[in-house]
C-alpha cells in the first residue's frame, strides 16, 4: 500500500477545486480517493475546534476580536461539513 504524505495544513482550496471538477465534470472519484479528502476534511474540522477552543480558554470574558475569530472558525468549520456532505452524495 502506497504511503500518503501527511499535510501540517491542509489546502481548502484544493479540495473545494476537487469538489467542483466533481460536480462539473462529473468526475467520478473511487473510494480510496474520497476517503483521502474525507480524512484530510475530518482532520482540519478537529484542528479549527481546536483552534476554537484555545481561543475560547485565553479568558472568561472574551472580547470583539475573540468572538469574531470564533465565528470565522465556526463559519470555516460549516463550509468543512457542507464539502463533507457533498462528497458523500
Amino acid at each position: 500500500m502506497r504511503q500518503l504524505p501527511t499535510p501540517i495544513k491542509i489546502d481548502l482550496e484544493y479540495i473545494n477545486g476537487l469538489q467542483k471538477l466533481k460536480n462539473n465534470y462529473n468526475h467520478i472519484m473511487n473510494n480510496e480517493q474520497k476517503a483521502v479528502i474525507y480524512g484530510r476534511l475530518l482532520n482540519e474540522h478537529t484542528r479549527l475546534q481546536n483552534e476554537i477552543s484555545s481561543v475560547k480558554g485565553e479568558s472568561f470574558d472574551l472580547n470583539t476580536e475573540q468572538r469574531n475569530r470564533i465565528k470565522q472558525l465556526e463559519m470555516k468549520q460549516i463550509q468543512i461539513m457542507n464539502d463533507i456532505n457533498r462528497l458523500l452524495r
